[in-house]
């Protein structure tokens, strides 16, 4: 059992229903950051200020750190920006966590799967070249990234249960 698991990865790599697989086979706490960052006062709010979007993070740490302290662990965060994946290994360096970066090695598959959606993400050109830029800068602590171009969701949830597993042997 870790602490804390973080699904980085662009859109349309699968980050959601990877997320919704682990939290219902690890009985766990899922924390869209999407979603946290839509609880806002305004209604209106478009998430167009970094000191509103800086206040959401931090309520995310908040969040993580007072679940921790109730005792508990295997914690899955989801739709963060890149990086942010680095700023939550500082904030959390001290304590057990894993980072699962979905990628897609397949840009026909990733470009796909952003046009077949009928609701979120929508440019794929900007999800591709997002995609490339995880694939191209250096890992990140305890991180493992994952290509969910040929997989079904039930397979990379596999995997990633056996990564979780051999961290904590």
């Amino acid at each position: 059992m870790i602490d804390l698991l973080f699904i980085g990865g662009a859109p349309g790599t699968g980050k959601s229903t990877l997320a919704a697989l682990l939290q219902a086979d690890l009985e766990s706490v899922w924390i869209d950051f999407g979603s946290l960052r839509q609880l806002h006062l305004d209604r209106e709010w478009s998430n167009t200020s970094d000191e509103e979007h800086e206040m959401a993070f931090e309520n995310l740490v908040f969040l993580l750190r007072n679940y921790l302290r109730h005792g508990y662990r295997n914690l899955i965060v989801d739709d963060l920006q890149d990086w942010r994946l680095g700023t939550l290994c500082e904030e959390f360096a001290d304590r057990s966590f894993r980072i699962v970066t979905l990628v897609l090695a397949d840009e026909d598959e990733h470009r796909d799967r952003i046009e077949a959606r009928t609701a979120g993400w929508r440019d794929a050109d900007q999800a591709i070249a997002w995609n490339r830029a995880v694939l191209s800068r250096p890992r990140l602590p305890h991180e493992t990234l994952v290509d969910t171009s040929a997989d079904d969701a039930r397979t990379v949830a596999n995997r990633v249960r056996e990564i979780l597993k051999a961290a904590t042997d």
